[in-house]
């Protein structure tokens, strides 16, 4: 029989991929979604796996909706990728952050205990949770929590949860600890998407100038379609862990888009860019280091993508 896997925020850039990786493996794939009259549905259209999936609407807050929704699928897996995913926008919507990340969880958790302990979850966190962190001392899975936004916050408290779970009620429970992770699927309000963006329309001469906030935070930049073979890999396994998803490889914002403009043959960026405070964030991670060498070695995993094939990928999906 085929397997069925559920993927809540199954629009979002990790669920579209994660459904076409999970039709290509040969599960039947059900996804849900807040009202699906109104879902942006592109993601999954660019994809071409639309026709392929069934999507509920569903709130993933609410019990009985939930409830509802494991009824008609009964999976066998549950993908928890939906709420908010914006650092930024957690600052100015913390309500909204708590609500859609934490409370989310913590239902989705009491509704499969109640409904089928023996499904297996996956719950994305975030390498934010771990806070700044040095070169000389790389975050792994055993590092201690120091969020420092709203979003952190929710993302660190959905790991407790989970292992809460886990261990209170014997339930497979899978956290990944994922680096930011990119692909032409982004979404508009993140960094990496403002600068291709604004490098297309910097050469179409319909923009002279980029402006963004500190430049000289350092983060781990991955590829997106390589980390949901990753969070596959993690569901599958035999026994239920925890991983950092990450490429090893830390770089600045200010270094990202030096090569960006220089392949896209800008030449040197600062003459396109600006800085303003008013685009700080209120507390600010200063650098991520991440050290992925568990998944690597217990799931055979390594993130495919250089931070220049990273560039190039992007910068032709934008400018050709």
């Amino acid at each position: 029989m085929r397997k069925i896997a559920l993927i809540t925020g199954i629009t979002g850039q990790d669920g579209s991929y994660l459904a076409k990786h999970l039709l290509e493996k040969g599960f039947s794939v059900f996804g849900t979604t807040r009202d699906i009259i109104t879902a942006d549905t592109s993601n999954l259209e660019k994809l071409g796996i639309l026709n392929k999936i069934e999507i509920l609407t569903t709130c993933i807050s609410d019990f009985r909706s939930l409830l509802l929704t494991l009824e008609k699928t009964n999976p066998d897996f549950i993908f928890h990728l939906a709420g908010q995913s914006s650092v930024g926008l957690s600052f100015s919507l913390p309500f909204e952050a708590i609500d859609s990340i934490l409370l989310s969880t913590l239902n989705l958790l009491e509704c499969v205990k109640f409904f089928n302990k023996k499904i297996k979850i996956f719950i994305p966190c975030s390498s934010d949770c771990f806070g700044s962190s040095t070169k000389e001392n790389p975050s792994d899975e055993n590092s201690m929590h120091m969020p420092k936004s709203p979003y952190a916050i929710a993302k660190s408290s959905c790991y407790w949860l989970a292992m809460n779970y886990k261990n209170a009620y014997g339930m497979f429970i899978s956290v990944g600890f994922l680096s930011n992770h990119e692909s032409p699927l982004r979404g508009k309000h993140f960094v990496t998407s403002k600068i291709f963006d604004g490098i297309r329309k910097i050469k179409n001469k319909e923009l002279k100038v980029l402006t963004f906030g500190n430049l000289d935070v350092f983060r781990d930049w991955g590829w997106a379609p390589s980390y949901i073979e990753a969070i596959y890999k993690m569901t599958i396994a035999e026994n239920p862990d925890n991983y950092v998803i990450a490429t090893g490889f830390t770089y600045s914002l200010r270094e990202i888009i030096n090569k960006a403009f220089i392949l896209a043959d800008l030449g040197d960026a600062s003459d396109y860019i600006n800085e303003n405070k008013n685009d700080l964030r209120p507390n600010e991670i200063k650098s991520s280091y991440l050290d992925p060498s568990k998944a690597k070695r217990n799931l055979n995993w390594n993130n495919s993508c250089t931070i220049e094939t990273l560039i190039i990928k992007l910068l032709r999906q934008e400018l050709y």
